[in-house]
């Protein structure tokens, strides 16, 4: 799915990525990076993980 629409997504940009455990986006990252994509971020451990972290929203 996500290779499919990879040219909707600017690889000069920032890109973070992010699931519920954190599996399918440390994925998602390889992919993007693997397609040129400069700057990219998973959020470890997914969104669950979040409040456990002790990390405010922006």
């Amino acid at each position: 799915m996500l290779s499919g629409r990879l040219t909707e997504l600017d690889s000069t940009k920032q890109t973070i990525v992010y699931c519920a455990g954190g599996f399918r986006s440390a994925i998602a990252a390889s992919r993007l990076m693997n397609a040129g994509f400069d700057d990219v971020s998973d959020m470890l451990g997914g969104y669950r993980a979040w409040p456990e972290k002790d990390t405010s929203t922006v």
